[in-house]
């Protein structure tokens, strides 16, 4: 029984590491193909969620879908502001919190950056079939949603 738990508290450990390794490699490399149009990754990224939104979302709610710190967060929506591409608006919901909506210019940043974003994407998942990837991203969906809030 102790050597099952060892084996399983291994694979985790090692699912861990190709999983962050992975998602390093992929962000420097999105850095890297973003770095000459004044974009970064996470704000990129950020775009993108917006603009697939029917409705604006908080600040907390982008943190929910990218897995950013708050502060983080927070850094890439101030920056994402400064250049005219978000906005906030008090919330109607919660009084308490801000929308972010995309700008008429953030609108014409996603039109440039989705097709380079989708091109990385699909050179980077290239090693899986549609079928492979499309359960490895339920899989990821899985995991996100068990542990959303968690430590």
């Amino acid at each position: 029984m102790a050597k099952e738990r060892e084996t399983a508290e291994s694979l985790a450990l090692d699912t861990a590491i190709s999983l962050s390794q992975a998602s390093a490699l992929l962000a420097r490399a999105g850095g890297r193909t973003l770095a000459g149009r004044g974009i970064t990754w996470p704000q990129a990224l950020s775009l993108l969620v917006l603009a697939d939104q029917d409705a604006p979302i908080s600040a907390t709610r982008l943190v929910e879908h990218l897995g950013l710190g708050r502060t983080a967060m927070t850094s890439v929506v101030d920056r994402l502001e400064r250049n005219g591409w978000v906005e906030r608006r008090p919330s109607l919901l919660d009084r308490r919190t801000a929308d972010l909506l995309l700008t008429e210019a953030g609108t014409g940043v996603v039109d440039q950056i989705r097709p380079i974003v989708l091109s990385l994407a699909g050179r980077y998942f290239a090693v899986f079939t549609p079928r492979d990837l499309d359960r490895f991203a339920a899989d990821l969906t899985r995991l996100s949603t068990a542990h959303m809030g968690k430590p």
